[in-house]
């Protein structure tokens, strides 16, 4: 029923209900009447919090987001028996207070003037493709995962064709380079785009994947339950560096195609960064931080860093929330509060109090 319903999603839940759920109250609980399981829900909460680790690193406690995760799993495996007839209540447990997921601060936002920084340190260490990898997020706001599958048949030279978001864009004065009516004053420009409408499914691995027929395994965005049209995102390349870089890349791309590189002919299978590794790359961009004398943020501060400026920028949520793909207003609400406070620590700093009685 699960499966059905939710043919990507399941696997999580799957994964929560094998390694936290069923652990907890068979083993640890050792309550094997499911119809009194509700009693130590509370229990449950606290071992989660206090107790449960990763499974692929024990010495350290599962996230905030992951606790959630194993109560939504307790949850639909509940539902589930009960529309089986094999428990006699249905008894919900409460999730953690969703204010706490993700939870991201000013700290975690990368300034433009640091992104720079760790960019040309990834260079000089020779990380050419997480320097790379890294410009693309901090400018997108894409996702790591999302960016993983950008491939030939996402990147576009011309002007945005989607007339919502184009409007949206230009209230906003962000154009495309060879529009003739950019004004004087302009917040951007862009030089192509993206149609981002699916993320590569790796199967619990932490590089892409293929069939054998080399295509790569893919499933929805984040939120979205299906592959089409109307879930695809665009999000414009406001960085004329960052256009460079992916031009070059889809060259390379276009060759390979040319040359049946992979048993596909499907442009979508010759992926601009395949070779990033998410623990690789994840190490190096912390020693990248660290030799920049730079606190370390990670791949997903470079998301929440776009999502600050582009709402403190333009102040439009609508626009913002298109180019990150949220849904949710509460979602997307952190970056206001972040920006603004962000904006203060600024002033406080600039303030100079020395000519005051």
């Amino acid at each position: 029923m699960q499966k059905r319903k939710s043919p990507y999603g399941y696997k999580n839940s799957v994964h929560y209900l094998r390694y936290y759920v069923l652990p907890y109250f068979l083993n640890i609980a050792q309550n094997n009447n499911i119809n009194n399981w509700h009693l130590s829900y509370r229990k449950f909460k606290i071992w989660l919090e206090d107790d449960a680790k990763l499974i692929r690193n024990p010495k350290k406690n599962i996230s905030y987001s992951s606790k959630n995760h194993a109560v939504k799993s307790l949850n639909t495996f509940m539902r589930h028996l009960k529309a089986e007839g094999i428990v006699n209540e249905l008894h919900i447990c409460v999730a953690f207070d969703e204010s706490k997921l993700n939870e991201k601060s000013i700290d975690d936002v990368i300034s433009e003037d640091e992104s720079w920084i760790v960019y040309k340190k990834l260079r000089e260490l020779k990380y050419d493709n997480e320097a790379e990898y890294f410009l693309m997020l901090y400018w997108t706001g894409m996702r790591f995962n999302e960016g993983l599958g950008i491939s030939l048949a996402d990147i576009y030279k011309g002007e945005i064709s989607r007339d919502s978001l184009k409007n949206l864009l230009r209230r906003n004065l962000i154009f495309h380079k060879d529009d003739k009516n950019i004004p004087s004053e302009y917040f951007h420009r862009y030089f192509g785009f993206f149609t981002l409408s699916s993320q590569p499914d790796n199967g619990g691995s932490k590089s892409i994947v293929r069939d054998k027929c080399d295509q790569v395994l893919r499933k929805p965005l984040k939120m979205k339950k299906a592959i089409n049209e109307r879930n695809t995102r665009i999000i414009p390349v406001v960085c004329e560096e960052l256009w460079k870089i992916l031009c070059r890349r889809a060259k390379a791309q276009y060759k390979l195609w040319k040359n049946n590189h992979y048993l596909s002919r499907n442009q979508s299978d010759y992926l601009l960064f395949d070779g990033i590794v998410q623990t690789t790359s994840m190490f190096r961009l912390k020693e990248a931080f660290e030799k920049s004398n730079l606190k370390y943020r990670s791949w997903h501060c470079c998301r929440h860093s776009r999502g600050t400026f582009l709402h403190g920028k333009t102040g439009d949520k609508e626009l913002s929330m298109q180019w990150l793909g949220h849904a949710s207003e509460k979602v997307h609400n952190k970056y206001i509060h972040t920006y603004e406070g962000l904006m203060r620590e600024i002033q406080a700093k600039e303030m100079d109090w020395s000519d005051e009685d």
